[in-house]
């Protein structure tokens, strides 16, 4: 894999493709100028993203979004658990949000009215005033 240096690839033209012939490839120098530059938080996030999304599909892949031995696990979880549900969820009904409820035995359940399935994204100041406050009583 040929590297160009990011800060000389403005000057290429589309239409002028032999330009890309005068581009230098970049050095180790060059391109750790340009990746000190950029802010790696974003990069941090993506992984955190990729992994729950990997995670989330280990646990429901196979039958989908369905384990029967839930009800056997989670009554064994002991820690206080917050579930915040949007009463709108088109993907997982409030009625699981209850049957989570029902089956964890320190747990609050809190739904929020006028929401989907991203309370954080949908409802950012009253879900992050539920956290809070379960945070503070835990």
């Amino acid at each position: 894999m040929l590297l160009f240096d990011p800060a000389k690839l403005g000057r290429v033209s589309v239409e002028a493709h032999q330009d890309v012939a005068a581009i230098e490839p970049a050095t180790p120098a060059t391109l750790e100028a340009f990746l000190a530059g950029i802010d790696t938080r974003a990069f941090r996030f993506a992984e955190i993203a990729l992994r729950n999304r990997e995670m989330t599909a280990r646990l429901t892949w196979k039958p989908y979004m369905f384990n029967p031995r839930l009800p056997h696990f989670l009554p064994r979880v002991t820690a206080p658990t917050l579930l915040l549900w949007g009463r709108e969820d088109g993907i997982v009904p409030v009625i699981c949000g209850e049957q989570y409820r029902r089956l964890l035995p320190n747990a609050t359940l809190r739904v929020l009215e006028r929401c989907g399935h991203l309370p954080l994204i949908e409802r950012p100041d009253e879900f992050a005033g539920l956290v809070l406050d379960f945070l503070r009583r835990a």
